[in-house]
């Protein structure tokens, strides 16, 4: 365990203290990090997966019709219910988050596995990698400053 001890400026053992407070506790960052996370994947049902990469690959005129059918025709891809949108959770540890889907077919359409195209939900290209180092880097700067 490493011990810092600082006499004289009083905000600069407020900055050492808030550092350390981040260092030991950042577990409020990382429930903003998986907030986040979780938020921009279900906008990415909106855009059609063209949020996190490419856009989702079009749904065949059979499916369409069989949607139109059993009366999802207004419905994006994958939005037939609601359910695979609005069931990701994100479970925060001290050090981690982890955003996850726990709907059974999630990782059928994730993965592409036959008969289903890919149609990734979860991933991670740089502009959200950026936002999550941003987040991060808000919450440390604020902490420095004594804003926390």
């Amino acid at each position: 365990m490493a011990t810092i001890s600082i006499n004289g400026d009083k905000r600069i053992a407020q900055i050492a203290s808030n550092t350390r407070f981040f260092l030991q506790n950042p577990k409020k960052t990382m429930k903003s990090v998986g907030d986040y996370l979780v938020d921009e994947f279900e906008k990415n049902f909106e855009a059609e997966g063209s949020r996190l990469g490419s856009k989702w690959k079009a749904l065949r005129t059979e499916t369409l019709v069989q949607k139109a059918r059993l009366g999802y025709g207004g419905k994006g891809i994958l939005e037939r219910t609601g359910t695979l949108k609005n069931s990701f959770k994100k479970q925060v540890k001290r050090l981690s988050v982890r955003v996850f889907n726990p709907v059974d077919y999630f990782q059928y359409h994730q993965a592409g596995e036959s008969p289903q195209p890919k149609r990734k939900m979860i991933d991670a290209p740089e502009k959200v990698k950026q936002q999550v180092l941003r987040i991060i880097r808000v919450d440390l700067d604020k902490r420095l400053k004594g804003k926390v």
